[in-house]
């Protein structure tokens, strides 16, 4: 099992509203891509947002797309 198989089911188990949501990382920068094209930001946000921001699970930066909204960015 990949690195990133081991996150997304972590992420799906602890936050289920990303259940079906695209997950890619670059190791690199250590950078989350999240696209979540079925959630609202308003569900998105109220949410989750803060909570995985405080995750300390090797991931520097979140970016999370979610329909009709501008990316979220969290260092």
């Amino acid at each position: 099992m990949s690195y990133i198989q081991v996150l997304r089911e972590y992420l799906i188990s602890q936050f289920p509203c990303l259940q079906g949501c695209q997950l890619q990382y670059d190791p690199g920068p250590k950078t989350l891509y999240v696209d979540c094209q079925h959630l609202t930001i308003q569900e998105f946000i109220v949410k989750e947002i803060e909570t995985i921001s405080l995750l300390d699970i090797g991931v520097a930066h979140f970016i999370i797309t979610v329909p009709n909204a501008t990316d979220i960015v969290r260092d």
